[in-house]
Order: C-alpha cells, then sequence, then structure tokens
C-alpha cells in the first residue's frame, strides 16, 4: 500500500494490501535496478499501510493494519522490534530525521513517538478526536505535523492538521483550512510550510504556513480524494497523488 526508497537510491521497499482478508499482508524488498527481489518480510497478519527505511539504510519500520508496527533489518527481516500499542489500524509510520525516534498515526486517534531501538514511547499519545492518516516529521525533527478527518458521516468531522511540539507534546498550530477530512501532510524542505492534501468532497491539496496558518495556495486541478503528498528536494514543486488515477507534479 505504500512504496519508499532507500536512502542510498539501491533499493525500495513496498507494502501489500489485504483486500477481503486476501492479498499477500508482506512488505517486499526491491532492488531497484534489476527489479529482483531481495526479501519478502512475512510477519504482519494484514494489510501493510506504510514503510519507512531509517536514515543508515540498515532497518525498515512496517505499519499494519493487524494494528503492530514492526522493526527489522533491512535484508534478512531479523532482530524485529514490534510495537504493540496502538488499538486500531495503524495508517502511517515515519523515522525521526535523526534516526532516534519512530513516529506512528493510528485509528486509534493517537500519534505516538517511541524509541526506534527499544520501542519504549517519548511522549504520551498525542490526541486526535478522529481516526489520524498522516504524520511527517519537520527537516530539523523539532515538530511532528499530523492530518485527522473522516468522511463526515459519523458526526465528528474534525478534518484538521496539527502541528506538535516533539520536546513537550503540546499543539504548536491547529489548521482548519480544510472542509474535508485531511488524508495526507508534508513538510516543505526548508521547514517553514506545510502541504496537506483532502477528501472526494474537497479534494484539494492546500500550502499554509506551519506555524501560523497562514495560506500560501490551494491546487484544485485533481478530481477525487488525494491520497499523498510530496516535495521536490529543492522545495519549488509538490507531487500529488490522488484517486482520479494521476498523480501531478506542479509548482509551487
Amino acid at each position: 500500500m505504500g512504496a519508499v526508497w532507500s536512502p542510498d537510491g539501491k533499493h525500495i521497499v513496498s507494502g501489500g494490501d489485504s483486500y477481503m482478508g486476501g492479498g499477500d499482508r508482506t512488505a517486499q524488498v526491491w532492488d531497484a535496478v534489476t527489479g529482483n527481489l531481495v526479501y519478502t518480510f512475512r510477519a504482519h497478519t494484514d494489510a501493510v499501510s506504510s514503510v519507512a527505511w531509517s536514515h543508515d539504510g540498515q532497518r525498515i519500520a512496517s505499519a499494519s493494519y493487524d494494528t503492530s508496527v514492526r522493526v527489522w533489518d533491512a535484508f534478512t527481516g531479523l532482530n524485529v522490534l514490534i510495537y504493540p500499542h496502538h488499538t486500531n489500524w495503524v495508517r502511517a509510520v515515519a523515522w525521526s530525521p535523526h534516526g532516534k525516534l519512530i513516529a506512528t498515526a493510528s485509528n486509534d486517534g493517537t500519534v505516538r513517538v517511541w524509541d526506534a531501538s527499544t520501542g519504549q514511547d517519548i511522549l504520551p499519545p498525542l490526541k486526535h478526536t478522529n481516526w489520524v492518516q498522516s504524520v511527517a516529521w519537520s527537516p530539523d525533527g523539532k515538530h511532528l505535523a499530523s492530518a485527522t478527518g473522516d468522511d463526515g458521516n459519523n458526526g465528528k468531522g474534525e478534518h484538521s492538521a496539527h502541528v506538535w511540539d516533539v520536546a513537550t507534546g503540546k499543539i504548536v498550530y491547529t489548521y482548519r483550512g480544510h472542509s474535508d477530512e485531511v488524508t495526507s501532510v508534508a513538510w516543505s524542505p526548508d521547514g517553514k510550510r506545510i502541504a496537506s492534501t483532502s477528501g472526494e468532497v474537497e479534494h484539494e491539496v492546500q500550502v499554509w504556513d506551519a506555524f501560523t496558518g497562514s495560506n500560501v495556495l490551494t491546487y484544485r486541478e485533481h478530481t477525487r480524494k488525494i491520497w499523498s503528498v510530496a516535495w521536490a528536494p529543492e522545495g519549488s514543486r509538490i507531487a500529488s497523488a490522488s484517486r482520479d488515477r494521476l498523480v501531478l507534479v506542479w509548482a509551487i
């Protein structure tokens, strides 16, 4: 249900779906040049929703709808650390820039921040009022952004993105510019802006100041729910992927 490059660009890890109880429910490591399968990680019992490489390229963290997150050797699958403290689907996993911490987001309405080597929580759960669909570290590792919301059918409809101070676990800013579920968040490379995406009703990308919420622009070229967004390394372009079957790259 996602694919990520290794830091050296030589490998790709992908997560498997589990539609209607089927699917492969694995994470697979591939050689990016040859396309050969290097390793298959089979420890999850449900869809692998998100995968992330450690910054030294030695470990992979995989999040699953089985409510667990597992950290394992990227090429042998050994030395598995299991993080079991979410109580519902884990939607997203992200390594901190310095590689010591992992942040995870779940349908249980929390973001959790924990030690990547021991699995110990370093903060109490960061709580939303609804499921959390995405989490992203600021480039300096001092803040987190998280995205939440629903389709409006359950009456909660938080439709917001939070910016958190990692040192204190406090909310720095709550962005409420969307009128639909917020599906993903991504920090600009300079750490000053956040891009957030929305669901089937609104299907927009909004770019805003990470600490004041001032809207920089709203991108409206997609026609369906937007699943993910990513900044180019130089910070001048954004790529967005949607249920309309398009990946669009546009200037900021």
